[in-house]
């Protein structure tokens, strides 16, 4: 019989512990000194690639850093990791650690009865105790002091979470499933792109169309228009009403850039501006990272980059024109619209639905009919119903 021992030394000292910069005592005299004695010209001859020239200028940024920004030395495990002082650390939680480190390591001097329990229910489930309680009181000093400090409240909240950082295996269209991440990662991106719309060429009922595009007038609204929209307001209007609400299917991937661009042009968009927006939608592309795994690049075709300060801008220009298709009002508010009918007129509304559906498809922008609905109002609301591509409207 043979007994077999690993042990897994750490000739690195260093490994045991980890430094970082402690940016609040940066010297800032000594950074704008240093910087004015650096030398920022490429010193290169034969490489002058990119990515050559991008190092140098890091590295000599680096050695700025190095040489003004002192460092502090964090605790870690022996596997090297960080170890974080919790929020709710505090002195008397400190010594009761203490203590109970001391009790076991008493026992494991002297491993008898009266120094186990004394590990167990004196040291350690006090131990417990104190922590429960400091966990408690800093939870609640977090919750009261929302209002004043929420970055540490919500920070807190993200250290709860627990993400899974990669993906399990994924089932391919063939019925297979993948068996690496990476491809995983391949069929995700492949996934997201099917979103995307194949943009048809502009068929003339689409340029018949964007003629009656008006061009957009400075907004100005005087004392004047207010008092009369409200005078118009009828509260002793006693027609029923059908509200006709349209949803979008993946609405800001799917707006078409030429059928965008084209409208902006008949907005008065023109020249370089125009040029900008057609750059700055057009040559994308996206990826997925899946851990440190990432997919194939797929082109992006269509839509406006959300998260953009003038993507939103660009999806309601696209769609301004819908209410000029309508008999009935017809409201928007980003991506949602609803048309306002009289209930008395189903045909009438009927024909709008019929507009709408036109609309959307010689601009490809699909209504997901499944999210689509009426909402009738008015006791003597007759309650008609109404389809869209053959399918009957939901109803609440």
């Amino acid at each position: 019989m043979t007994l077999e021992i690993r042990l897994k030394l750490y000739d690195d000292a260093s490994y045991l512990t980890s430094v970082k910069y402690n940016w609040s005592k940066c010297d800032i005299a000594k950074v704008v000194y240093l910087g004015q004695q650096t030398d920022w010209f490429y010193s290169g001859v034969f490489d002058n690639s990119v990515d050559t020239q991008s190092q140098e200028s890091l590295n000599k940024i680096l050695n700025i850093v190095d040489n003004s920004v002192p460092t502090i030395k964090l605790k870690t495990t022996k596997e090297g990791i960080p170890i974080k002082k919790a929020p709710w650390e505090c002195s008397r939680l400190q010594h009761s650690r203490k203590a109970k480190d001391k009790a076991w390591h008493c026992f494991d001097t002297s491993p008898t009865h009266y120094n186990l329990m004394s590990a167990i229910i004196e040291a350690q489930d006090q131990y417990k105790t104190i922590e429960r309680e400091s966990k408690e009181s800093c939870e609640i000093k977090l919750a009261k002091g929302i209002k004043y400090n929420s970055k540490q409240f919500y920070a807190y909240l993200r250290s709860k979470k627990k993400s899974n950082p990669t993906v399990s295996k994924l089932k391919k269209p063939n019925g297979e499933f993948t068996t690496s991440v990476k491809e995983s990662a391949d069929l995700l991106v492949k996934s997201f792109a099917t979103v995307f719309t194949n943009e048809t060429s502009l068929t003339r009922d689409c340029n018949m169309d964007i003629i009656a595009v008006k061009q957009i007038d400075p907004l100005i609204i005087s004392d004047y228009d207010v008092k009369n929209e409200l005078l118009a307001l009828d509260v002793s209007y006693e027609d029923p009403v059908d509200l006709i609400y349209l949803d979008f299917q993946k609405a800001f991937d799917k707006v078409a850039h030429e059928r965008l661009l084209l409208k902006l042009e008949s907005y008065g968009i023109t020249g370089q501006v125009h040029d900008i927006i057609r750059n700055f939608l057009t040559g994308r592309s996206m990826t997925v990272r899946v851990g440190d795994h990432i997919s194939s690049w797929e082109p992006v075709t269509s839509g406006v980059p959300q998260g953009s300060v003038l993507g939103p801008l660009l999806f309601i220009l696209f769609i301004n024109d819908m209410p000029q298709v309508t008999k009935f009002n017809t409201l928007l508010f980003a991506d949602d619209s609803k048309v306002i009918g009289n209930a008395n007129y189903p045909e009438d509304i009927q024909t709008d639905i019929d507009c709408l559906s036109r609309w959307s498809e010689i601009w490809q922008m699909k209504f997901n009919v499944e999210k689509c609905g009426v909402l009738h109002i008015g006791e003597s609301n007759p309650q008609h119903g109404y389809t869209k591509n053959a399918i009957e409207l939901n109803k609440p």
